[in-house]
């Protein structure tokens, strides 16, 4: 039989935390919660047994002690619920990776998107002239080759294939380039 001593800690304020040594510390209020301190960080994790099975989830980073015990007792919540909040969580990020494989977006809706990020930012304000060549060679020189390629279907060959001809051109190379 499986015996777990569980050590019972006085909950540590935010100033008796920051005092603590390099390791790893219990910090008290909610059961396993745990800081590991290195020299240059610090992360609260909270550790907990499941089915005979140490596991110990990493909380986000830098978020203070009041948050971690908030987010600690939600996990101890569902641990009590019967629920494994670890391989819940790895679920949802299969799902959510699985979702985001599904809808990659072309290589033309990215770069839709670049030009009206910068025009939201402002960026095309004063380069309007810019603006209108950026738009010409995505049209002329990109967007045959790669355009309705998946972003994540993009590779060297491709970029290959649209820079030889920029830099075989004297028209459009300056006298900097180098022959191969």
């Amino acid at each position: 039989m499986l015996e777990v001593v569980v050590k019972i800690v006085h909950p540590l304020t935010t100033k008796q935390v920051k005092e603590l040594p390099i390791g790893v510390h219990n910090v008290g209020g909610v059961v396993g919660l745990c800081i590991r301190k290195q020299v240059t960080t610090s992360r609260y994790f909270l550790r907990y047994l499941w089915s005979k099975k140490t596991y110990l989830l990493n909380l986000p980073r830098g978020i203070g002690l009041g948050e971690a015990r908030k987010i600690a007792f939600e996990y101890r919540r569902q641990l009590e619920q019967g629920v494994n909040p670890k391989i819940q969580l790895v679920q949802h990020l299969e799902e959510v990776a699985l979702e985001l494989a599904l809808n990659v977006k072309t290589f033309s809706d990215v770069a839709q998107e670049w030009i009206e990020y910068r025009d939201e930012m402002g960026y095309w304000n004063t380069r309007e002239k810019v603006l209108v060549v950026v738009k010409g060679r995505l049209e002329k020189y990109i967007y045959p080759i790669i355009g309705s390629k998946k972003i994540t279907e993009v590779d060297a060959y491709d970029i290959s294939k649209i820079l030889l001809p920029v830099y075989t051109s004297r028209s459009m190379c300056s006298k900097r380039c180098v022959a191969l």
